[in-house]
C-alpha cells in the first residue's frame, strides 16, 4: 500500500485562460471561440474543457504529468520555471486576443482559480449558471508549451520569476471566512 513515493505538495495539472466578453475584453462570443481555436492550433492540441462563466469562456488544457509538473515546495527551481512559463503563456493569450480585436485580464499566475462548472456566477444580476463543454483532447506537455512560446517569440522576461506582493499572513494564520 505504501510502496510508492508520496504525492507532491505542489503541482500543476492544467493550463487555462479567462476570455471575458465585455467592452474591455473580447468583443464577442465568436471572438472568444476564435482565440481558443487559434491557441489550440498553436499548441497542436485543443482544450479538454471549456467553461462558460456567463460572461466569457475559460478553456482548460490538461497537462501531461512529468517531473516538471510536481515539486515539494516553492523553493524548488521547477516552481520558478512553472511560474515563468505561466507568465509567458499569459502574454501569448493576450497577443492572440489582441489579434481577434480584444484584450484579456492579467490573471496568469499559478494561484488563479477560475469559475467552477455547475456553480452560479453571482457577479451580476441576474445570476448565471456556469456550464462546461467537454471536447476530447489529449494532454499537453510542458515541453510542447515551451516550444510553442519559443516558436511565437514569447520570451521569458526578467520579472517572470518574481512573485509580486508581500505575504500578508502565512497560511497557518488564516481563519475561516
Amino acid at each position: 500500500l505504501f510502496d510508492r513515493d508520496p504525492e507532491p505538495l505542489i503541482c500543476v495539472r492544467e493550463l487555462s485562460a479567462d476570455l471575458d466578453v465585455k467592452p474591455t475584453g473580447l468583443p464577442s462570443w465568436d471572438a472568444a471561440r476564435q482565440v481558443i481555436d487559434t491557441l489550440a492550433a498553436m499548441l497542436g492540441v485543443g482544450p479538454v474543457a471549456i467553461a462558460n462563466s456567463g460572461h466569457g469562456l475559460q478553456p482548460h488544457w490538461a497537462l501531461e504529468r512529468s517531473d516538471s509538473t510536481d515539486w515539494s515546495d516553492e523553493t524548488d527551481p521547477r516552481w520558478s520555471d512553472a511560474h515563468a512559463l505561466w507568465r509567458r503563456w499569459g502574454r501569448l493569450v493576450a497577443s492572440v486576443a489582441e489579434r481577434h480585436g480584444g484584450r484579456t485580464d492579467s490573471i496568469f499566475d499559478l494561484s488563479r482559480v477560475l469559475r467552477v462548472p455547475g456553480t452560479t456566477n453571482t457577479k451580476s444580476d441576474p445570476h448565471v449558471p456556469v456550464t462546461v463543454e467537454w471536447p476530447i483532447a489529449p494532454p499537453l506537455s510542458l515541453d510542447r508549451l515551451t516550444e510553442t512560446l519559443d516558436e511565437y517569440g514569447v520570451s521569458e522576461l526578467a520579472g517572470d520569476r518574481e512573485v509580486l506582493g508581500e505575504t500578508v499572513a502565512p497560511p497557518a494564520e488564516w481563519t475561516f471566512g
